[in-house]
């Protein structure tokens, strides 16, 4: 080979190579470090790994957009102070216990990587890194995997080491600034607060409380002398992060039930927007005794043993442009469950569902010539609920969803566990039942009964109230107390509930089922396992994590079954088995630190699954309501029964002092119609947008170009050149998104 042609070999292999030595050295200045390495590559994405200490970068190849786990530009905060500029460093915060249950809390920076705890090593598609923190004596492994088409982020909890028996690990917070957003940024963090919630950048709020909630509520085996006013319940374990154009979906894969969502605005200890998970690794409870003065004192109580899951499962999933908005994360989570959990289509195109429950029997005390006594009581009988289904055809409503609570056994609320079931006698028995399901049948009405497989009062049909009730960290069976809603303390005149053990529930299930075919019917509602899941801190008892498993595999042989379940505002694990979601709340609890509620839930569901609104005739404004709903895609659903409401007078029942058929039965007819003029358009319809357009004013889009804007100010607004009235909407067709 000639100098010259030598020469111009070297020079086009040079100039091949520039590009990615550019962006490497560009990625290696930015982060103000110069040995970054490329571990992983894909079509979309490059990951970039730190070998000494296991920061990373997730390169967009598309935009050149990176998201980074650490801040690059840290060492520039002039808020960070000690313990918070040491976290800005870290990928992991994690709190740990002494025998005596005080605790403490370190951060992989501090405790392991300037230790020289640390060890990276990279992996077919990622890299792995092995936290050793020598004076706790504890090891974290982490795992950081490229997908085709997400960043998936694992703990691996099966390989922890806690070689001190003294120190036990509690909690992990996991990539706490991972995509964290700057005083200079322009975005918001989502929660999964009720419906969703936006916490916008730098929003001023610094003052408040920061964002933190248990992603599927609270444990209920653990201690609770007082009840917690909560508005809302953190049903899908999901978060994200918009900046500028780019923005991430985190959705828990693995471990969901041990998250909580964390957020916190700039102002809070750094200059940073951040939103993360942190998971309970070992539950830690308090519990209240007496000092030898009788005076109460708080301890904290350790369970023995830590998750039984092998790893904790992030997916972080990148989004551009249109898609980088909380309507792009919703379409992406909706992706997930459909991919990869198998939810599937139960919504018919052109139906407009009336969802109604009916109350049937409650427990009310008496008493006859001063002997006290408890009886039946009848809010619906079987024959009503036909009556009252016949009213509602015969006035237009075409297609009805019904869910029939308290029909068997003890109404409302159980005495036993329902694994074998009757039908309540004073309602019309298994005859008068028979009737009603042939009825049903007979008008094409969805017929859900309802069953409560996990609250009970007393031992009876097999189950017993001390075997096999759920027990707290204590090991002592966790009662469930009702609250006064006036002072929030324990109403020691209502007997209190247990829990049916995790442990125990299949067995509770398979004889429901075998019970219950004899009717014949494939439908039913379990509400509480698609929205409560517990511990039981028993010896070799479980954690949630494990409970969820439990819960999925009961749904999955309703399934094998061909039942249909109705679910009452499910958590993530049950939304892919629900052919019906109600009561789906439209706002957040509005914590301080939100700003705004947003439809996430709506937004995932919609054109897939048919879903409720919060029942008209329980709430305070029910024009509200209907107007939510038409925003939102959400069904009118109401809660009746036959019965003047003074049955349920003085009763643990009185919140359904609103619920007498009679007295919503225009109203009902009247929403359904005007609902069914608009929704019919886009029951099957995807919903691919969702934003403000003004105060007041929001507007929706549909994959097939339907937009329905509503105004919820006292006066009319214009949008785009047409008016909207006063407490109003507008429904404009537009051609079909692709």
């Amino acid at each position: 080979m000639s100098r010259m042609r030598k020469y111009a070999f070297l020079f086009v292999v040079a100039a091949l190579c520039m590009p990615v030595f550019l962006s490497e050295q560009a990625l290696a200045n930015t982060a103000g470090k110069q040995h970054f390495e490329k571990t992983a590559e894909n079509g979309k994405f490059a990951l970039y790994v730190n070998m000494s200490d296991g920061q990373f970068a997730v390169e967009q190849k598309s935009s050149g957009f990176r998201w980074w786990s650490n801040p690059p530009e840290r060492e520039d905060d002039p808020l960070a102070k000690g313990v918070f500029k040491m976290q800005l460093n870290s990928q992991l915060l994690v709190t740990y216990a002494t025998s005596k249950g005080e605790t403490s809390m370190v951060n992989n920076f501090v405790a392991s990587i300037n230790e020289k705890g640390a060890a990276v090593e990279k992996t077919k598609r990622g890299f792995r890194a092995v936290y050793r923190f020598p004076k706790q004596d504890f090891v974290i492994p982490v795992e950081y995997t490229l997908e085709p088409d997400h960043l998936k982020a694992e703990i691996i909890t099966g390989e922890i080491r806690e070689n001190d028996p003294d120190t036990k690990i509690t909690q992990i917070a996991f990539l706490p600034y991972f995509g964290a957003g700057s005083t200079a940024d322009n975005g918001y963090l989502f929660v999964p607060d009720g419906s969703g919630a936006l916490i916008r950048f730098n929003n001023g709020k610094s003052g408040y409380d920061a964002y933190r909630q248990k992603i599927y509520d609270n444990d209920n085996v653990l201690s609770q002398t007082r009840e917690i006013i909560v508005r809302q319940r953190a049903s899908l374990p999901v978060f994200g992060l918009k900046n500028k154009e780019h923005a991430f979906v985190a959705v828990i894969d693995k471990g969901d039930s041990l998250g909580t969502v964390r957020a916190s605005v700039s102002g809070m200890g750094t200059s940073y927007n951040q939103v993360f998970s942190e998971f309970t690794y070992r539950q830690l409870d308090t519990a209240q005794l007496l000092s030898r003065t009788w005076a109460e004192k708080e301890v904290n109580l350790l369970a023995g043993e830590a998750t039984k899951l092998d790893r904790i499962t992030l997916d972080y999933y990148f989004l551009d442009g249109e898609k980088s908005d909380y309507s792009g994360m919703a379409q992406r989570y909706q992706q997930f469950l459909i991919e990869e959990k198998g939810l599937q289509k139960s919504v018919m195109a052109g139906q407009t569902p009336l969802y109604l429950d009916l109350f049937g029997a409650i427990a009310k005390k008496k008493s006859f010539f001063g002997i006290p006594f408890t009886s039946m009581e009848p809010l619906t009988t079987f024959k009503q609920a036909e009556q009252i289904i016949g009213q509602l055809q015969q006035s237009g409503v075409e297609h009805i969803v019904l869910r029939y609570k308290g029909w068997a056994n003890d109404g409302l609320t159980n005495k036993t566990i329902p694994s074998t079931v009757k039908a309540i006698s004073r309602l019309g028995g298994t005859t008068g039942y028979k009737r009603l399901l042939d009825y049903v049948d007979k008008q094409r009405v969805e017929f859900y009964p309802d069953v409560d497989l996990v609250h009970f009062q007393e031992s009876g049909n097999g189950f017993s109230s001390h075997f096999d009730a759920a027990n707290a960290v204590t090991k002592l069976v966790a009662p469930q107390y009702a609250f006064l809603r006036s002072t929030y303390q324990i109403n020691s005149k209502e007997a209190p509930q247990y829990l049916l053990s995790p442990l125990k529930m299949q067995g509770a299930v398979d004889k429901f089922a075998q019970s219950y075919a004899r009717f014949d019917h494939p439908n039913v509602s379990l509400n509480e396992l698609g929205m409560q899941v517990y511990s039981d801190y028993r010896k070799n008892g479980i954690d949630r994590g494990t409970s969820v498993g439990i819960w999925t595999a009961i749904f999955e042989g309703f399934k094998a079954r061909s039942a249909r379940l109705m679910l009452n505002q499910p958590n993530g694990y049950a939304l892919p088995y629900a052919v019906h979601v109600t009561q789906v709340p439209f706002e957040s609890s509005r914590f301080d630190i939100e700003d705004e509620s947003v439809p996430f839930y709506q937004l995932v569901l919609h054109g897939i699954v048919p879903y409720s609104a919060p029942s008209v005739n329980l709430s305070s404004d029910p024009d509200y309501i209907k107007l939510k709903a038409i925003e939102t895609g959400s069904y009118l659903q109401y809660s009746w029964m036959h019965a003047e409401t003074a049955s349920v007078k003085e009763t643990p029942y009185d919140y359904l002092y609103s619920t007498h058929y009679r007295d919503w039965m225009d109203s009902a007819v009247a929403g359904y119609k005007e609902l069914h003029q608009i929704l019919y358009k886009v029951a099957d319809r995807r919903m691919v947008g969702h934003q403000q357009l003004g105060q007041g004013v929001y507007e929706t889009t549909y994959e097939n170009g339907i937009r329905i804007i509503v105004n919820y100010n006292e006066h009319a607004v214009n949008v785009r050149g047409q008016s909207v009235e006063r407490m109003g909407y507008l429904v404009l067709d537009g051609v079909e998104a692709r």
